[in-house]
């Protein structure tokens, strides 16, 4: 068996229950025993606002390759002379223009680690629509950027519960009566998720069915994203929590529970590089209901509902899902497309051989589990 020394650099703190980070922590268990795994220290700066950039790293272990599980921190591969693989999740920075405005001053640290992409061998997006707009924005990279998709966590690919008895577990650890028909958004409070759309066609939705409850899991990237959330709410008469009830810090089995126990998971998204809490809702067999923009038609295929992000298409979906909901064989071949499709011993097996590629040795073949 081949064993690879991976050096992990992440130049920013994971918040435990995030996306990047809960796809870290899968990724690194999939490659156990066949990869072994250490976490590279940046050097950083002194000034505040250049400790997240870093344009170094102390190297320990003597590791056979550097791996970097989002974008920032390129720069530090300017320097390093052993295979560096980078994965770019979405280039919503360059796409959305509310993204670099949120960012402030900072936006102008976040370009150098774009461009510094051009020092890694191997480029990794999460999706094809990730890919083709990070090569028509750097055409050089093209021949070393391949797509790799993400998995889903084992709690959503080997759920088994009922509807009715998860519903009963959310009521039990969020201590709350829940909602019906209830639904589900997961992600945080940025512009690009278009929250106003879907707020807004949740008041809507509740004129047919008055009882409807939205439960919001994730918490706001800031606060100015969390008091605009808040001030729609009040605008649209929609009350906390008997209306919209926001849960945070959930770990996957809990997630997989609140997914499994919604009628309709709905996103208004106008740019996801993948579309992972889509997926995940699928794998437990819960409806599903997207907008037709950007990765989600290629993510979710033919198993979920896509919508034009209008408000009346996506509200006139959200209903007419409540009303007609898909039947229990419908569900259950979303369940095994998505659970054959982004399977986890998919994803880490690509990135092994990836791995072993860049550093001369073996594939690593049925090696990964």
């Amino acid at each position: 068996m081949n064993r690879i020394r991976v050096g992990v650099l992440d130049v920013q703190p994971l918040h435990e229950h995030g996306g990047i980070s809960r796809v870290l922590r899968e990724l690194i268990a999939s490659w156990d025993p066949v990869m072994e795994v250490t976490f590279v220290t940046p050097q950083r700066s002194s000034w505040p606002v250049l400790r997240n950039y870093p344009t170094s790293m102390q190297l320990a272990g003597s590791p056979d390759l550097v791996y970097l599980p989002r974008t920032g921190g390129s720069m530090v591969l300017k320097n390093t002379r052993m295979p560096s693989v980078v994965t770019v999740h979405d280039v919503g920075f360059w796409d959305s223009p509310e993204d670099r405005r949120a960012l402030g001053a900072q936006r102008f640290m976040v370009y150098p680690h774009f461009y510094a992409l051009r020092y890694a061998q191997a480029i990794v997006t999460v999706s094809q629509f990730t890919k083709d707009r990070l090569t028509a924005l750097f055409p050089e990279l093209k021949d070393r950027t391949r797509v790799i998709p993400w998995g889903i966590s084992r709690a959503f690919a080997t759920w088994t519960g009922t509807p009715a008895e998860s519903r009963a577990s959310a009521e039990y650890f969020l201590q709350q009566w829940l909602g019906r028909p209830l639904l589900i958004y997961v992600g945080d409070d940025g512009l690009r998720k278009n929250l106003s759309l879907l707020l807004t066609a949740f008041r809507m939705t509740k004129t047919a069915f008055p009882k409807a409850q939205l439960i919001k899991v994730g918490r706001a990237r800031s606060l100015q994203d969390q008091k605009r959330t808040h001030e729609m709410l009040r605008r649209l008469a929609l009350k906390v929590p008997e209306d919209v009830l926001f849960v945070e810090n959930v770990d996957d089995a809990q997630l997989a529970t609140l997914y499994a126990a919604a009628d309709l998971f709905v996103s208004a998204s106008l740019y996801e590089g993948f579309g992972l809490p889509a997926v995940e809702a699928l794998s437990v067999g819960t409806p599903t209901l997207v907008t037709q923009c950007a990765a989600f038609p290629e993510i979710v295929g033919e198993v979920a509902m896509l919508a034009e992000p209008t408000l009346d298409a996506f509200a006139s979906a959200m209903i007419r899902m409540l009303q007609y909901p898909p039947g229990a064989g419908v569900r259950a071949s979303a369940q095994r497309y998505v659970r054959s499709t982004y399977a986890w011993q998919r994803t880490a097996r690509a990135y092994g051989d990836l791995f072993c590629q860049l550093v001369g040795a073996l594939p690593t073949g049925q090696d990964m589990h």
